[in-house]
C-alpha cells in the first residue's frame, strides 16, 4: 500500500511543477504589464463588482492577515487603480473604489484572462473543465479547510 501512496505523491509533485506552476505563470500574465499581480487583479474585480469591499473585508474573505492585503491595495493606490472613500459615519471604515483607469485596466485584464479560459474550455471541452474544477473544489473543501 506504500508504495502505491508513493506514487501517487510523485505524481503530485510532477503535477505540481509542471500544471501548477504553469497555471500560476499563465493567470499572471496578463497582468504584468499592469504592474499588478493575478491577486491584485482580483482584488480589483472584487472591487468592480461590490460596493463595500473594504481591506478587512478582503483579509476576512481571504484568510490573511491585514497587512498581507494592505502591500496589496498600497501598491493599487500608488498606481491609481483604487482610491478609498471613508464612511460618513465612520471615518476610520475606508470603502475601495475604482478609478477610471482601475476599472479600464480590470477589464482589460478581466478580457484577456478570458480568452485564456475559454482556450482551455475550447482544448479540454466544457464537461471536463468542469470535472477538473469540481474536483478542485471538493478538494479545497476536504483537504484543505480541515482544521
Amino acid at each position: 500500500m506504500e508504495k502505491d501512496n508513493e506514487k501517487l505523491f510523485e505524481g503530485s509533485i510532477e503535477i505540481y511543477m509542471l500544471t501548477l506552476k504553469f497555471l500560476e505563470y499563465v493567470l499572471s500574465e496578463p497582468t504584468k504589464q499592469y504592474h499588478i499581480s493575478f491577486e491584485q487583479f482580483l482584488i480589483l474585480r472584487n472591487v468592480r463588482y461590490r460596493d463595500d469591499v473594504t481591506q478587512m473585508g478582503i483579509a476576512a474573505e481571504r484568510g490573511v492577515t491585514r497587512s498581507a492585503i494592505a502591500r496589496q491595495i498600497k501598491s493599487l493606490l500608488q498606481l491609481g487603480y483604487i482610491s478609498q472613500t471613508p464612511e460618513p459615519k465612520d471615518q476610520r471604515k475606508l470603502y475601495l473604489r475604482l478609478t477610471d483607469q482601475g476599472i479600464e485596466v480590470e477589464k482589460l485584464i478581466d478580457q484577456n484572462v478570458h480568452k485564456v479560459f475559454k482556450s482551455w474550455i475550447d482544448k479540454m471541452g466544457e464537461e471536463k473543465v468542469t470535472e477538473l474544477l469540481d474536483l478542485l473544489e471538493e478538494f479545497g473543501q476536504k483537504i484543505m479547510n480541515q482544521k
